[in-house]
C-alpha cells in the first residue's frame, strides 16, 4: 500500500493443522485450518542467496479429540548482502515455555534452541562460508531465565538465551540499551 519494495527471501512451513469446528449452537460444522510459517522478507535492493530451512525434531503436541496434534516449529536462514557486506540472516520462533510452573516446561525450548545453534553452525560452515550470523525471531527467552535440572538426577536444561550466549551469540539489545533492571 505504501509502494515499498519487499520480497520473500526464504520461508518454512511449520504447523499445518486441519480439523472440523462447530460454527453454531445447532451443531453446524466447518473446516478449520491453521498454517504457520516463518518468513524472511528483504528489501528489493538486498542481494540474497539460496535459503536453507527446516523443522525442529522436537515439537510440542496437544490432544485434539483423542489424537495428538503437533505444533511444529522451524527456522529459515538466507545469505544476504547489504551495503557490500554479507551475512547469514536467521529467523525462528521457538516454542513457548509450556507449563511455566513445571520445571520441564523448558524442555521444548532447550531442545529447539540447541538444534538451531548446531544447525546454523553446520549450515554456515558447510554452505555459506562462515558468514557473520544475525539471529532474529521470537525466541521466548530473556537474560534472566534460569536453567532447570531435571528431577531425579537428570540433565540441566538451559533456556534459549543461555544456549545462544553459550554458542557465541551477542545480544545487541543489551549492548545498545543495557540490561534491564531485575
Amino acid at each position: 500500500a505504501r509502494g515499498l519494495d519487499y520480497r520473500v527471501a526464504g520461508t518454512v512451513t511449520n504447523a499445518d493443522v486441519e480439523a472440523p469446528m462447530f460454527v453454531s449452537a445447532a451443531g453446524a460444522l466447518a473446516d478449520l485450518r491453521l498454517t504457520d510459517r516463518d518468513v524472511i522478507l528483504v528489501r528489493g535492493d538486498v542481494q540474497t542467496g539460496t535459503p536453507f530451512a527446516g523443522n525442529y525434531l522436537t515439537n510440542a503436541g496437544f490432544d485434539l479429540g483423542g489424537s495428538t496434534v503437533y505444533f511444529t516449529r522451524g527456522y529459515v536462514m538466507v545469505p544476504v548482502t547489504v551495503g557490500g557486506r554479507s551475512y547469514l540472516f536467521v529467523n525462528s520462533h521457538l516454542e513457548t515455555r509450556l507449563n511455566g510452573d513445571d520445571p520441564l516446561g523448558i524442555f521444548y525450548q532447550f531442545a529447539q534452541a540447541a538444534e538451531l545453534a548446531g544447525t546454523v553452525d553446520f549450515a554456515n560452515a558447510t554452505y555459506f562460508g562462515n558468514l557473520p550470523v544475525i539471529l532474529v525471531g521470537d525466541l521466548n527467552s530473556d537474560p534472566y531465565d534460569t536453567p532447570v535440572t531435571v528431577p531425579g538426577g537428570g540433565p540441566t536444561l538451559y533456556p534459549p538465551y543461555q544456549v545462544f550466549a553459550g554458542a557465541g551469540y551477542t545480544d545487541t539489545w543489551t549492548l545498545r540499551k543495557g540490561r534491564r533492571d531485575s
